[in-house]
């Protein structure tokens, strides 16, 4: 009897995905998003938001270190002595309310001097005793600085109230257009008794638009911890906690881009939205925490699937509904990854990039160790510059007429001409037999700025072609001082506004770096004004013949 052996069973992926590693940990964002309109739906929660708007303005008032400047102001200082004298001084506004004001004076319609100074005198003195304590020498009028303070608030409020009356039916979104646009920084000037804040733009700056800010972080976190906001020392401590680790912004503000790439700890940023034809605010908050994440393997042919079926009904069955089936989302198979990840028209690369997407060469410290990717402008690249540096070797006679002499140094290896050559692109041969007269300048004084790091990035002026040359170009390898009508040869130059960074140079003119027979091993960084094209019949004396490089006379050098 014989037995049939049977085929081995072939593993073939049923799923659409297999996960590769449970565990990937990487520095990331957790952002979440909260409807500000149900936040400010209640009317309670609106007062309160205006409440530590006002608290806040006193803070920023009081730690700013141009205080005294403000209370010194002639046109403040004009401001203030009315409301000073005059205890039962009443500010009478159509935007001031009830509703929205904790401090409103039933009895005078409007908000009053007395009113303020109830509700926030324990704030205010709290505030003081802080700034007392980091400056002890300093005098402080209490009535000026409640005056000053009131007077902010006034400003803050029915600035508040301005960009916000009678833009929405519904009062939670007529508050929060207000709110968006004193969050972006849009603060209008609409009442003559604000006008006096024009004295210091300063005061807008430093002191509403930072509050306004701040308030809404405190009003997210009053949901948390209520009874912190009761206590002034919990409450100072809390601002200052979050002036140092917390950035808030609008997501246009180019501070936004520069605070994540510094990484900062906390962001949060009021964002609007417009959804056919309704008016919605998000209060995003991003918190930088370690993510963990989930690295998997797509099932090859269940994206081809995905793809298929996508082209199917977009294409053949020209279904444009923007509801249409195939880019409904199903976290479950990731339809909706899948297909935006696919080629136009059929997916959006615009948002999404593609599965193969990779920016691993971009990184700094990754050309340096797998070296730099493989291109067919690289292996052209390659190619000519080996075909300069056999021409640069070999030369028409075979051999080069400069020889190599001692006293270089140790730290300093010796370098041929012909190396230094190879680095510097084939020029054009000169014809003209007249010297090109051009002005002046100093090999020193260029020479001072190239070693000079920028004071932005720290990146150096100019990239030198390699160490090496960099170390003989300075003056530390110079043995005697070059002096006018010295010549040269041209090794390596760097042009202006290039569009290569290594062959750049950093100002409107070009820079040379000159080999001079009088100084071996040396090079002598000179700009293109320092310097004259010789003559054909003297080039061919300093060359033997070799006229491949572009030789220089200087005219004008003074070396310091």
């Amino acid at each position: 009897m014989t037995k049939h052996k049977e085929p081995a069973a072939v593993a073939v992926p049923q799923g659409l995905y297999r996960v590769v590693t449970g565990k990937y940990i990487i520095d990331g964002y957790s952002i979440t998003d909260n409807s500000a309109v149900n936040l400010l739906q209640v009317h309670e929660l609106r007062r309160l938001l205006v409440t530590l708007y006002v608290k806040c303005i006193v803070y920023y008032a009081l730690a700013s270190n141009k205080l005294q400047s403000w209370l010194t102001n002639e046109t403040v200082r004009s401001t203030l002595d009315p409301i000073v004298a005059n205890p039962r001084y009443a500010d009478v506004d159509h935007l001031f309310c009830s509703t929205n004001d904790e401090d409103f004076d039933m009895n005078e319609m409007g908000i009053s001097r007395s009113s303020f100074t109830e509700w926030y005198s324990l704030w205010i003195s709290h505030c003081i005793h802080k700034r007392t304590e980091r400056n002890t020498d300093e005098e402080l009028n209490s009535d000026y600085i409640t005056c000053l303070c009131f007077l902010l608030s006034l400003l803050g409020r029915r600035a508040l109230g301005a960009a916000s009356y009678n833009r929405h039916s519904n009062a939670a979104e007529s508050f929060l257009c207000g709110l968006h646009a004193l969050f972006k920084g849009d603060f209008r000037i609409t009442c003559q008794r604000d006008e006096w804040v024009f004295a210091d733009m300063d005061l807008l700056r430093c002191v509403i638009s930072p509050a306004v800010k701040m308030a809404l972080k405190l009003h997210q976190d009053h949901f948390a911890a209520s009874d912190d906001f009761d206590d002034p020392e919990s409450l100072y401590d809390l601002i200052a906690e979050h002036q140092t680790k917390l950035f808030i912004s609008h997501e246009h503000d180019p501070a936004w881009r520069r605070a994540i790439i510094a990484n900062t700890p906390s962001l949060l940023a009021l964002r609007h939205m417009y959804d056919e034809g309704q008016d919605d605010y998000k209060i995003i908050m991003l918190n930088r925490m370690h993510l963990n994440m989930r690295v998997i393997k797509l099932n090859r042919e269940c994206v081809r699937a995905f793809w298929a079926g996508q082209q199917q009904e977009l294409i053949f069955l020209r279904n444009r509904n923007p509801e249409r089936g195939s880019i409904q989302n199903a976290r479950q198979v990731l339809r909706n990854m899948i297909n935006s990840s696919a080629d136009q028209p059929v997916g959006y690369p615009i948002y999404v990039s593609p599965l193969t997407t990779s920016f691993a060469e971009t990184h700094a410290q990754m050309e340096n160790i797998v070296g730099p990717p493989i291109t067919v402008e690289g292996i052209g690249s390659a190619i000519r510059k080996a075909w300069t540096a056999l021409r640069a070797h070999f030369g028409p006679s075979g051999s080069s007429s400069l020889g190599l002499q001692g006293g270089c140094g140790a730290n300093v290896p010796p370098i041929a001409l012909q190396q230094l050559s190879a680095m510097q692109p084939q020029q054009k041969q000169t014809t003209s037999s007249e010297m090109d007269d051009r002005a002046s300048t100093t090999s020193a004084h260029v020479f001072r700025y190239l070693n000079e790091p920028l004071k932005s990035t720290g990146e150096p002026l100019v990239v030198w072609p390699s160490e090496e040359i960099r170390q003989i170009s300075g003056r530390n390898s110079w043995y005697c001082q070059p002096m006018e009508g010295l010549m040269g040869r041209v090794m390596f130059t760097w042009h202006p506004n290039h569009p290569n960074r290594k062959l750049r140079s950093h100002i409107g003119d070009a820079i040379h770096l000159v080999a001079i027979p009088e100084m071996t091993c040396a090079l002598v960084p000179v700009s293109e004004k320092g310097c004259s094209v010789l003559p054909p019949e003297k080039a061919l004396e300093l060359q033997s013949g070799e006229n491949r490089k572009a030789s220089y006379l200087f005219h004008s050098y003074a070396s310091s």
